[in-house]
């Protein structure tokens, strides 16, 4: 908040909180990893001829799924969430019987 002389000028940042970012880093790095070593024992298998190849093919799909939904998700989550910067500004100048500045949304 800061005085301007004509009002009090409210500066924000909407965003994710930090703590949800790392955890999902964190967790998306896990599926990256996982799903990284999942493939390369599946190809090595194909390429060894170990075992049936339908076998294999279910070890590649495995992979692709894991970052399929991780994809989803951050997809869907970005959709639900796109109109909540401008409810969240409309609520604080309803609360605040408030007014945006034209130009001051960055």
């Amino acid at each position: 908040m800061s005085d301007d002389g004509v009002g009090t000028r409210i500066h924000c940042n909407i965003r994710v909180n930090r703590l949800a970012q790392i955890f999902f880093s964190t967790w998306l790095s896990g599926v990256f990893i996982f799903s990284a070593v999942f493939a390369v024992s599946a190809v090595v298998s194909l390429v060894r001829h170990d075992g049936p190849i339908a076998d294999n093919l279910e070890k590649l799909a495995f992979p692709a799924l894991f970052i399929g939904f991780a994809a989803g998700l951050v997809f869907i989550g970005r959709w639900l969430a796109r109109a909540e910067p401008r409810f969240l500004i409309e609520y604080l100048c309803e609360t605040l019987t408030a007014r945006v500045v034209e130009g001051s949304r960055d």
